[in-house]
């Protein structure tokens, strides 16, 4: 086991003096540092999900893990964001190597070949995620549109589809112009001015008193939830599925280091909640990129642009959030015993004779919680619903 270790070190830092630098990162090292980034990140989602669940399933459960569970994704999203995660860290992996043999900044890209570039794309699956779909295959596409709204524009198949960049209205800006968060770098001015912590502009906005809290005379609440079910309807933006850095392993909830895909936000002094210090911070995530854009944008044919966010939803007003928006889930919850049709309905419980969403099947139950709750022992747990 020591000596594969030592091997798969080897072929990722040994020294290639007697060859040319584009001969330096061919088949062989590419092939090596994509096994060992899939690794990385297989190791990382599994461990997440374990330790995730079992979170949740404790007698006191924090609010930020039981937000990360609510912003996992889920099925072909979940796919997306491994391919993304795929490509990224054997980037980094790679760009260590040329560091370590240069001894200088240089774009690891420059220094693969176009095949090299190609296969990366295949072997990372984000070659399937950016590549249009035969609009001509899909079946009954005249009639209804796509779970996924995929093929909803003939001239653009992905557009308004899930699992694609969020629109916006204003283009990202980051550190470095490519990936970094805006004010990672504390020392960097923008506009001659240094940014503050994003905890200290919340607290000065956002401050306000029970005095301050006031009833509108126009609008009642329900106001905002109709906005908020809306919004979830539009556009799901889910975490990294990874709870650790890529890169050294260490938990998020256990760091103040900002490195892939941690990004806490630091407290900053005379915060009126949390205690202020070197060492303290909330733990956050960094939200889930798409294949094709940051520094894997190269793989792509063009130079590298601005990471984009995934939207895991569809642009449409199509009660997404509830059901999915994605063809394997579709599929699942239409009952196939039905000539109408008809979605799927719970064979075991029911709202006075109204019908409920089915179970969904899961090995692990994170809503099995009744019992803990209830205080009863004998009392039944209720699987989840198959819903986002």
């Amino acid at each position: 086991m020591f000596l594969s270790a030592l091997l798969v070190l080897g072929v990722c830092l040994i020294p290639a003096h007697s060859k040319p630098a584009g001969e330096q990162l061919g088949s062989p090292l590419l092939q090596t540092c994509f096994e060992e980034a899939k690794k990385i990140v297989d190791d990382a989602y599994k461990y997440s999900r374990e330790e995730s669940l079992r979170r949740v399933r404790t007698e006191v459960v924090r609010p930020h893990d039981a937000l990360r569970l609510l912003k996992q994704p889920r099925g072909e999203t979940r796919s997306a964001v491994r391919s993304a995660d795929y490509m990224a860290q054997t980037l980094r992996l790679l760009q260590e190597r040329v560091h370590h043999v240069h001894k200088r900044s240089l774009n690891v890209t420059d220094l693969l070949s176009e095949e090299d570039l190609n296969k990366l794309t295949e072997i990372t699956g984000c070659a399937r995620q950016v590549t249009f779909p035969s609009c001509r295959s899909t079946p009954n596409l005249n009639m209804y549109r796509t779970a996924t709204s995929v093929c909803n524009n003939l001239k653009n198949p992905r557009l308004g589809s899930s699992n694609t960049p969020l629109a916006r209205w204003l283009p990202a800006e980051y550190d470095d112009d490519i990936s970094q968060p805006k004010g990672r770098d504390r020392t960097r001015r923008f506009n001659n001015f240094l940014l503050p912590l994003v905890r200290q502009v919340s607290n000065y906005i956002l401050s306000t008193t029970d005095a301050g809290v006031v009833n509108d005379r126009e609008y009642p609440h329900m106001v905002t939830f109709f906005g908020q079910w809306i919004d979830h309807d539009l556009t799901f933006t889910p975490f990294s599925p990874s709870i650790r850095s890529f890169s050294n392993g260490i938990n998020c909830d256990e760091t103040c280091e900002k490195t892939e895909p941690c990004i806490p936000i630091l407290i900053p002094p005379g915060d009126p909640r949390f205690p202020t210090g070197r060492n303290s911070c909330i733990p956050t995530f960094r939200s889930a990129p798409v294949c094709g854009s940051g520094y894997s944008a190269y793989n792509f044919g063009g130079e590298p642009k601005k990471r984009e966010q995934i939207n895991g939803l569809t642009a449409f007003l199509d009660m997404g959030q509830v059901y999915g928006s994605e063809e394997q889930l579709a599929k699942y919850l239409r009952d196939p015993d039905s000539d109408g049709g008809l979605l799927r309905v719970n064979t075991q419980f029911r709202d006075n004779r109204r019908e409920l969403l089915p179970f969904h099947p899961m090995e692990v139950n994170m809503c099995a919680t009744r019992k803990r709750v209830t205080k009863d022992t004998n009392a039944r747990e209720v699987p989840c619903f198959p819903r986002r």
